[in-house]
């Protein structure tokens, strides 16, 4: 027997009070995706197996802990839990000593998100996450010491950290606009490159474009660095590379 309409529409207003009811906000988001050994992969194999995949603030405050998905099926695949909408460093520390301990800087969005490829985080557009080959970073850490008239900087070295940036708009970055303070204010050289398309060639930038920038032999502790106005931070531990790649200066 079908229930008469009036009986209905109390029991209805009910269950759209239930379907409207709104959830709590966002505040723990899963990323996820393939960290790779090199910033070229060329092969299955070029991804960052065993080791560590640490999460923290942008002052070096312990946030999580990330973890290999499945080393067996998904070699390289890595996720963590992390707040949601909030300013991280990614702290990569390979389990060879072939790699650098890596050191990325990314705003968390909203929801879940892959970091692989095209659909990175809001830091990193078309990067996946990667650790630098030491043997690769060091020759080309070595190079632009050339350049500069500067001694070769042991980026294994304990006690310092190096720093490889990447503009996002190496047209509109001026070589000048570059700027590198530690945690005691003091500033540090920051030595802007231009890559010549064609050939590879790298010079020192006195216009632009700038698509690299590099610093030797800063201090452990909080690294400011800056472009124009606008200023993001990393934390050096020593025996890293922090890798401000798609750089804009954007952060807090």
């Amino acid at each position: 027997m079908t229930p008469p309409l009036l009986l209905l529409l109390p029991a209805c207003a009910q269950l759209d009070a239930l379907l409207s009811e709104q959830r709590g906000p966002v505040t723990e988001v899963v990323l996820s995706g393939y960290v790779y050994s090199t910033p070229d992969p060329t092969t299955e194999a070029d991804v960052v197996i065993d080791g560590a995949f640490t999460v923290e603030d942008p002052d070096g405050a312990p946030v999580a802990e990330g973890a290999a998905y499945d080393p067996v099926a998904y070699p390289g695949y890595w996720l963590v839990e992390v707040p949601a909408e909030s300013e991280l460093l990614l702290r990569i520390t390979p389990a060879d000593d072939a790699s650098l301990p890596t050191v990325w800087r990314l705003r968390s969005p909203g929801g879940d998100a892959v970091w692989d490829g095209a659909t990175g985080p809001a830091d990193l557009p078309g990067y996946a996450l990667f650790a630098w080959p030491l043997e690769l970073a060091q020759a080309r850490f070595d190079a632009v010491a050339a350049l500069a008239a500067l001694p070769s900087s042991d980026l294994g070295d304990a006690e310092s950290c190096g720093l490889w940036g990447a503009t996002v708009d190496p047209d509109g970055a001026a070589p000048d606009s570059f700027r590198l303070t530690d945690a005691a204010g003091e500033p540090h050289p920051v030595f802007a490159v231009a890559v010549d398309p064609e050939t590879g060639e790298m010079t020192l930038a006195t216009a632009p474009p700038v698509h690299y920038f590099f610093a030797f032999d800063l201090p452990p502790g909080a690294i400011d660095v800056a472009l124009g106005e606008a200023e993001t931070r990393y934390t050096c531990r020593g025996g890293e590379l922090l890798t401000p790649w798609a750089f804009s200066g954007a952060g807090p």
